[in-house]
């Protein structure tokens, strides 16, 4: 059981080494698929707990902050997705003109970055190295000291901090603690299907409907988070047109809201259940 988890654990970070050689028009993908599999990983670690030894957290360590330092090379495109999304949505022709202006200099900033990325001194080569070293490392952990009552306690624990950050996040409704939220339903979602594509049976499972909704949920906090991203960027004067942030701002503002209510409502329909 346990040796079937850092083995996949194992694959991911092998993934993540991959996807970070990608070029060209998919470097960008590349870096969201890498920083998914970092994300994985970090989510069948967790699921070992201390008994992998205290190499565990020092690599759960070097991934998280891995991860964070990709974040600015992947927020190009997360903000491209998030005007993707208002353009959906609209039908005022103003407000199409000016949110295809503001895509169209999304994805010059994202060019921007993809530069950035191939150039000679970039980062990602390094990161990559880092990475297989951590792979090697990720292997000697005790990984056969895991049981099916470690997993359980690992599913408990982030049931519990999933549960304290949505207590939270409704309570304060500040965008940190919704982001907060994001990364518990995500962490927890990643644990359920890291079991089930093993097929470990000893521990606790979800319904399907607990799963979709939880998806959902994941789904729509992420988009959240894009929104606010792209808000974000409306403060900022090299981005948009100063006579295009002011609406930008206005209909990322509105989307926010819509789906901060909408995730509300998942919350309610599953404390009803």
């Amino acid at each position: 059981m346990g040796r079937s988890l850092g083995k996949l654990a194992g694959a991911d970070l092998a993934n993540a080494i991959e996807w970070l050689g990608w070029r060209g028009s998919h470097i960008h993908e590349g870096i969201h698929k890498s920083r998914k599999s970092l994300r994985e990983a970090r989510a069948t670690l967790a699921l070992g707990g201390s008994v992998l030894g205290p190499g565990a957290e020092l690599i759960d360590r070097e991934l998280q902050r891995l991860n964070c330092e990709l974040s600015g090379w992947r927020d190009g495109q997360a903000l491209v997705d998030a005007i993707g999304r208002l353009l959906k949505r609209e039908s005022d022709h103003e407000r199409l003109a000016v949110l295809q202006r503001a895509q169209q200099a999304g994805a010059d900033a994202r060019a921007e970055l993809g530069h950035a990325a191939l150039a000679q001194d970039s980062p990602l080569g390094a990161m990559r190295a880092l990475l297989g070293t951590l792979r090697l490392a990720l292997s000697s952990l005790a990984w056969e000291a895991v049981t099916a009552r470690t997993i359980n306690g690992a599913l408990a624990t982030s049931g519990e901090r999933r549960q304290k950050a949505i207590d939270r996040a409704c309570s304060e409704r500040k965008t940190t603690d919704w982001h907060r939220v994001r990364k518990r339903v995500r962490r927890l979602t990643q644990q359920y299907a890291v079991l089930e594509q093993l097929g470990i049976e000893e521990v606790a499972r979800p319904t399907d409907d607990v799963k979709a909704q939880e998806q959902e949920l994941a789904k729509r906090l992420g988009q959240a988070q894009d929104c606010v991203l792209l808000l974000d960027r409306c403060r900022e004067h090299e981005v948009f047109a100063g006579s295009d942030r002011k609406i930008v701002r206005a209909l990322a503002r509105r989307q926010l809201k819509r789906i901060r209510r909408k995730a509300v409502r998942l919350i309610g329909d599953e404390t009803d259940r």
